[in-house]
Order: C-alpha cells, then structure tokens, then sequence
C-alpha cells in the first residue's frame, strides 16, 4: 500500500472507506473459509497436550535444579510484573506506556511459560471458527471481541427478502452496509474535529509508514498523543459494523448473487470503471455496482462514492486497481 495514499491519509475517518475495508476482510476470511478441508483437523491434534507437556517440563526442571532456579524464576516474574505496573494506566516507563493493553495481553506477559499454550488455543478457535459454516464467523467476532475486553450489542437483523429479484438483493446488501456505516459513524462520536484531523494526518505514519523498528512507534511523543485519540473511540461500535457486514457472507446471499440475471440495458458509463456493468444501484446514501461479463477493472482511486463492488459470474476477470495494488477475482469482491 502507497503509504502517502490521499484515502488513507483524508479518508480514514470516513465510514465509507473503512465499511469498505472491513468488507475486503470479510472476504477474505471467506475465502480461507471456502479452501477449508471440514474433514481436517484444526491444527495440530496433539498440540495442547504437547504444551502442557513442555511447560511440566519446564516446572520439573526448575525443581531439579532447586532453590535458586526458582528464586530466579520468581525474580524475573516479579521483574515483568514491576515493568507492567510501572508503565500501566496513563503512566509511562522507558518506551512502554499502557495505551490499548489488553487484559490478555498483560496476563501472558507475566506469565510467559503458559504464554504458548494460551496463543496456540486462542487460536485455535479462531480457525475452527472460520471452518463453521453455521454460525462460525459470528463466533469468530465473538471471541475477537472478547480479547479485545469489549462487549458489543449485535447489529439489528435485518429480513432476508423471499423474493430473487436483483433490486431486493442488492436492496438487502445496501442495507446492512448502511448499518455498518451507522455504527461506525457513532464509533467516532467520542472524537472532536481536531482529534479526528490528527488520527486522519498522523495515525498512519507513526503506527506504521515511518517506523523503523517494530518495538515503538516513530515518534513516541507524538504516538502515545494520537493512541491516546484512538482510546476514546467506542470499539465496541467497530464490531457492530462488522457484525452488520457478517451477513453477507451468508450462503445464501452469495448464491442468489451469483445467480443474479443479467439486466435488460447496462447503466451509463460510469468513470473509474472499465468494461461492462450490469447494475448500478443506489439505497439511499449507499451505490452499489455489479459487474458484468467481460474483463472489468475497477479504479478504486476514482470511485471513492462506490460503496460495493460485486463481481459475481462462474469466470471472473474483474479486477480492482488502486490503494496500492490489485485485488485478485473472487466470487464477490466488496
């Protein structure tokens, strides 16, 4: 990604493109859904026994060696633990401050020989998560959420329409995206217009374009005055945006995408877009495109008022150009 992209530079805060992030991750993760073997298993099948094993191990060898290996051991947790403390809440030691601790986190930190076996199980569930076609990706957000020491209220349902016809479809698409960009939008509430010019200028560039170590940021002073911004944001909101968007990877909806009839006149030309579309669909504040059959390349730079882009034919060619690269065909591009 270009780091000095005008998007993610004046548009981080805009929910339209962030709502649009959210879905190219939501599909992403369906697509590793889709290449999942149900049949497998997730992970290693004795990896947690294994850990135990290990941290027994470790246990018994401390033992072994006696007193002292254990003073040492108790020292060095008691070392952590000082350093957590001392840099905890709003204060500060040496380049840790405790901006965005996560309670987890903290408990692996001062417990590092049971820190693996933690990790390996949280993650764990997320892959079986991802592999549960029912109901897997809401569990997925579930646990997520629970990581991050947030609670969140899931979005409001919404009826799936009985009927096949494309306006009702895509009318279901527009709405969840409307709910996502709804939730965003109160995520931000917190944020004063001076602290959301800071995030939009700054944010990227000490969290990730200007680093040059990956311990710290490139500017710790102004770093901990731009996570202290991003505290105040109500995260709880981000996953009932994302919550929203879940529902469109139902099964269901991918299938009567796909298998959308072509329409009877294709929309005017449309700048940012080459090739043919089939639908241009506007919900409110919400335009959706669908493409048509032929190669179509979507310029994501000029169509900054789009906010779905839906390829859905068996062979697809559509391709969307901007943001810093490609993004491969799939069976619905977001």
């Amino acid at each position: 990604m270009n780091p000095a992209h005008p998007l993610l530079q004046a548009q981080w805060c805009n929910g339209q493109y962030v709502i649009r992030c959210l879905a190219a991750c939501l599909a992403l993760v369906c697509a590793i859904s889709a290449q999942a073997e149900p049949s497998r298993p997730t992970g290693h099948p004795d990896s947690q026994h294994l850990l135990a094993l290990v941290e027994a191990e470790i246990e018994s060898g401390l033992r072994r060696r006696g007193h002292e290996a254990i003073a040492k051991r108790e020292a060095y947790r008691s070392h952590i633990a000082g350093l957590m403390d001392a840099s905890s809440g709003d204060r500060t030691y040496s380049d840790k401050t405790g901006n965005c601790r996560l309670t987890w986190v903290d408990r692996m930190m001062r417990r590092p020989e049971a820190a693996t076996a933690e990790a390996d199980q949280f993650t764990r569930q997320l892959h079986k998560a991802v592999r549960n076609e029912t109901d897997g990706l809401h569990h997925l957000l579930r646990v997520a959420a629970a990581r991050m020491d947030l609670d969140f209220t899931h979005a409001e349902s919404a009826v799936y329409p009985k009927g096949k016809q494309p306006e009702a479809v895509l009318g279901y698409v527009a709405g969840r995206i409307a709910s996502a960009r709804t939730a965003f939008d109160r995520a931000m509430i917190p944020l004063d217009a001076e602290a959301r010019a800071l995030l939009a200028s700054q944010l990227y560039a000490v969290s990730t374009r200007d680093i040059a170590s990956g311990a710290s940021f490139s500017n710790r002073d102004l770093g901990r005055r731009v996570i202290d911004q991003v505290e105040r944001i109500d995260h709880a909101q981000l996953y009932v945006a994302a919550d929203a968007l879940l529902e469109l990877a139902a099964p269901t909806l991918l299938a009567d995408l796909a298998a959308m009839p072509d329409a009877m006149s294709s929309p005017s030309v449309i700048d940012g877009v080459t090739g043919e579309l089939q639908y241009r669909f506007l919900f409110g504040e919400v335009t959706i495109l669908v493409g048509g059959r032929g190669d179509n390349t979507y310029a994501l730079d000029t169509l900054a008022h789009v906010d779905a882009v839906i390829a859905c034919r068996e062979r697809l060619t559509e391709r969307l150009r901007g943001l810093g690269g490609d993004v491969p065909p799939s069976d619905t591009n977001f």
